[in-house]
């Protein structure tokens, strides 16, 4: 259970929904508003679920005051949400991957060092039975040191 944590979301395309129905169900949580660089789909998704829409990041989190956001834009649009995100005070929670280059991640990463802010990606697989095998596999020395990994998944 978390107290008085207020959050937003970034990006409201389709992850969007997992997103908002994860934050409306929260004990102690009051998700308030969304961001979108495309002003209809943004008021749109926030009649939904009764909260404000916005254009801008930090207009969004500075009025809102906002404790988190996720970020669900697409991930090469990933970096400069959060970074506004960050800078005006919120923590930041990103649909994987982090981002589409490692100069990307270093950015968001300094920003949230520099202001004393979480980030987080997320991986919503990471618990499932066969990627826990395949770590400890990769842990233990029993397949050596991967170098590219291809996964297909069914169902």
């Amino acid at each position: 259970m978390c107290e008085n944590l207020t959050s937003g979301i970034i990006g409201c395309g389709k992850v969007a929904a997992i997103h908002a129905s994860a934050l409306t169900s929260i004990s102690g949580s009051a998700f308030t508003a969304v961001c979108d660089s495309d002003e209809k789909r943004a008021r749109e998704f926030a009649a939904r679920y009764g909260v404000t829409a916005y254009t801008s990041v930090s207009e969004m989190v500075s009025r809102e005051k906002l404790d988190l956001v996720t970020i669900c834009t697409p991930h090469p649009v990933h970096r400069q949400p959060a970074i506004d995100a960050i800078r005006e005070g919120a923590n930041v929670l990103i649909e994987k991957p982090l981002a589409s280059s490692l100069e990307d991640c270093d950015a968001m990463l300094d920003a949230a060092r520099e202001h004393g802010r979480q980030i987080g990606m997320i991986s919503q697989r990471r618990f499932y039975a066969p990627c826990l095998r395949l770590k400890k596999a990769i842990e233990d020395g029993k397949i050596g040191k991967p170098a590219l990994g291809t996964v297909f998944m069914f169902g």
